[in-house]
């Protein structure tokens, strides 16, 4: 099989289609990335050809281009339309006329998108190619898809000439893989969720739940005091977008009262630009894989990428939600009781008291331990490129 994947450029958006992506080369089939020309690099550290699509830039840096959410952001108004005007109307359109010529000269069997990249799938819609997506953290209705973003989606399906989809049956018509366990989705109820029209929990008949897997860029290994060190290892990431000297420097200030090690990952544009402090050390490039299966607990802002990790790995989690899927994984982190939730303003007594907690509470590791298991019960990789191609064997009408 020829198969093409469309991402937005962001880790949390690409990443965790790497290993689905990873397994279907190692299988004998063909890959190739659709993304933002500049991202590109990121891609390619992993093996995969890709072709340039839609503008230059990168997920967090939308504010600085389009006027109306950086308007609405300012203003603080929480009723903007970001999935239409920003994922839609701005980033899914500007990929389109590259996705399609792509499609149209490579000729894939299969279409893998990221959730919210959509013309990964209206390109597929117009060709005839079957497309599935290949991670998930929304979980919207229909409903709310319609509601949120349908004049847009229908938009770009006019683009290619394709008519209007009054119910977004395009985006759960077909196979949706999901790299988390159920239990993490359904934690929650959609009452609870703190934004219920960007993030929530609805789980399509389409969709197909894999093992999560750690995937990250190159690093050194970790230094030899955190291996060997007789201290436990907390490993803290506020990803990729936000930077937060203050929120770290209350969180490192924990070490010590703790008797604990803290590996802080601050990025490569960050690299050099932090204090050393007794038992904290700051890293530009981590291992990741090694630093969540040496910790005794991980420190996140809930995003899924990670904070699905740190879990997969049978490791409590600390969140300290910001923006975005954060808060309500945050509370699905809690109902499962292995997670405790801290605001990004509470004082370092705070964080030392939570951190503490989770730390020597035996229920925080079981319930870690059994998400693990569920994980690790989860179809893998290599078995979901079986899905995939019963996809494309079925004519994309199968799921």
């Amino acid at each position: 099989m020829r198969v093409l994947f469309t991402t937005l450029p962001g880790y949390g958006h690409a990443y965790p289609m790497i290993p689905i992506a990873t397994a279907l080369r190692d299988s004998g089939h063909d890959v190739l990335f659709c993304c933002a020309p500049g991202f590109g690099r990121v891609i390619g550290q992993h093996g995969f050809a890709t072709r340039p699509s839609g503008i230059d830039y990168r997920v967090g840096q939308e504010a600085g281009l389009v006027p109306s959410w950086r308007a609405a952001r300012a203003a603080g108004d929480r009723s903007y339309p970001y999935t239409g005007k920003v994922l839609v109307e701005f980033a899914s359109a500007a990929m389109l006329p590259d996705v399609l010529r792509t499609a149209e000269s490579w000729r894939p069997d299969l279409i893998v998108r990221d959730a919210v990249e959509f013309s990964g799938c209206v390109v597929g819609e117009a060709l005839g190619i079957p497309h599935a997506t290949g991670r998930d953290n929304r979980f919207l209705s229909p409903e709310i898809w319609r509601a949120e973003a349908g004049a847009e989606l229908d938009a770009l399906r006019a683009a290619v000439g394709l008519p209007p989809d009054p119910g977004c049956a395009m985006l759960y018509r077909r196979l949706g893989l999901v790299s988390m366990p159920p239990s993490f989705v359904s934690a929650v109820g959609p009452d609870a969720a703190p934004d219920a029209r960007e993030f929530n929990v609805h789980v399509s008949p389409t969709m197909r739940f894999v093992q999560p897997r750690v995937t990250c860029d190159p690093a050194p290994a970790l230094p030899d005091h955190l291996v060997n060190g007789d201290r436990p290892l907390v490993f803290v990431s506020l990803g990729t977008i936000i930077r937060d000297d203050d929120l770290l420097d209350r969180i490192g200030a924990t070490a010590r009262t703790l008797g604990v090690n803290i590996l802080i990952a601050v990025g490569p544009q960050s690299e050099g630009a932090n204090t050393p402090r007794p038992q904290v050390t700051f890293m530009a490039r981590v291992p990741v894989e090694e630093a969540l299966r040496r910790s005794a607990v991980v420190i996140t802002t809930g995003a899924s990428g990670l904070t699905v990790m740190a879990l997969s790995l049978g490791k409590p989690v600390l969140t300290v939600p910001l923006a975005a899927d954060q808060p309500i994984n945050a509370l699905r982190c809690e109902a499962l009781g292995a997670g405790v939730r801290v605001s990004p303003q509470a004082p370092t007594a705070e964080f030392a008291e939570a951190l503490g907690r989770l730390l020597h509470d035996p229920a925080a590791a079981a319930a870690a331990r059994a998400i693990e298991a569920e994980c690790r019960a989860l179809p893998t990789p290599d078995q979901a490129v079986g899905l995939l191609a019963d996809l494309v064997a079925q004519g994309g009408t199968g799921i």
